[in-house]
């Protein structure tokens, strides 16, 4: 009963309030919502486009079973309508991002990955994305415009009490501006400087994720489990020069441990001194586990004072460095 009423809601223009959208989440109907949503036809930009568009903004932002899959459906809808959505008066693309911005929710990370979607898609003119049939001049408007919305997805964010320090950074790590060579990414300046100041007033939540695992799903008897990388952002934050002494006197200030700071300098002293003709990119973190390795100890490792860092294997956190 309750899913019959709620699906005629949407019967003929798609019309549901945030509320209703995240009422489907709560009951366990996303995807039974989806489904519903994937069955209608829209060829024009009207009433009914302009909702849908709403409710997958929502609905990829509070799923809870599969929000990569509305993602898809949202990316489609408006790869559909770029050609009309880019024509010269602009009138329909300021009316998508209103309706974007309108239709956030936190904590904005999947809105702000679908930003991200077409900034580089564009860059890389893929197929699903670009259309040979519209100038670059119009696209490089569009992607003026989803950096604007993204830059104010990490503003929203950061002001924001209840936001997580990881969702902050996520949406932080989305704000390109374009990809270099080795698919390396550029952030944008106006995220650079916004992340600099969030850093400055939050350094503990960000020190003690500064370190963390290379790889994912690595088992403790191989020696890559222990391979350990800075926060992947720093030089561009930094600018190549990491304000060490400024974070040891935020430390002191906002009464982050002494041990964490002496950390993270040993770390990337270990980090910036490893041999540069080579490929190695990491710092192995000693573990008591590594006395297993089949080939022994490593010779070169850093051993970590602070239990405070979050994102390290569990097994290279003192004190017994071991499970």
């Amino acid at each position: 009963m309750v899913m019959a009423t709620l699906l005629m809601r949407i019967s003929k223009t798609y019309s549901m309030d945030k509320e209703t959208v995240i009422r489907y989440i709560e009951n366990g109907l996303e995807t039974e919502l989806l489904d519903k949503l994937d069955s209608f036809a829209v060829s024009a930009l009207d009433k009914r486009f302009w909702n849908l568009v709403g409710i997958l903004v929502i609905l990829q932002e509070k799923a809870k079973i599969d929000w990569y899959q509305p993602n898809q459906a949202l990316v489609k809808l408006v790869v559909n309508a770029l050609p009309e959505l880019l024509e010269d008066d602009q009138e329909k693309l300021t009316t998508l991002f209103d309706t974007l911005r309108k239709n956030a929710v936190t904590p904005y990370v999947h809105l702000s990955y679908f930003c991200r979607q077409f900034i580089i898609g564009i860059g890389d003119k893929d197929p699903q994305i670009v259309n040979s049939d519209l100038t670059a001049e119009s696209y490089q408007i569009f992607i003026t415009k989803l950096q604007s919305l993204n830059l104010s997805l990490l503003k929203s964010s950061i002001a924001d009490a209840d936001s997580e320090h990881n969702d902050i950074t996520g949406i932080f790590y989305h704000n390109v501006d374009r990809l270099v060579e080795h698919r390396r990414t550029i952030i944008t300046d106006g995220a650079l400087e916004v992340y600099r100041e969030y850093i400055s007033q939050n350094p503990y939540a960000y020190l003690e994720n500064y370190i963390r695992p290379y790889w994912t799903g690595t088992s403790v008897g191989y020696v890559d489990h222990y391979y350990h990388v800075p926060e992947p952002f720093q030089a561009q934050i930094f600018n190549d020069k990491f304000p060490w002494e400024d974070f040891t006197e935020l430390a002191r200030i906002k009464d982050v441990s002494v041990d964490l700071i002496e950390d993270l300098i040993a770390f990337q002293k270990a980090y910036n001194d490893r041999p540069v003709d080579t490929n190695e990119r990491t710092v192995i973190l000693f573990s008591n586990e590594m006395s297993n390795l089949s080939y022994g100890m490593p010779r070169s490792m850093v051993k970590l004072q602070s239990t405070e860092h979050k994102a390290v294997r569990k097994e290279c956190l003192p004190p017994e460095y071991s499970c």
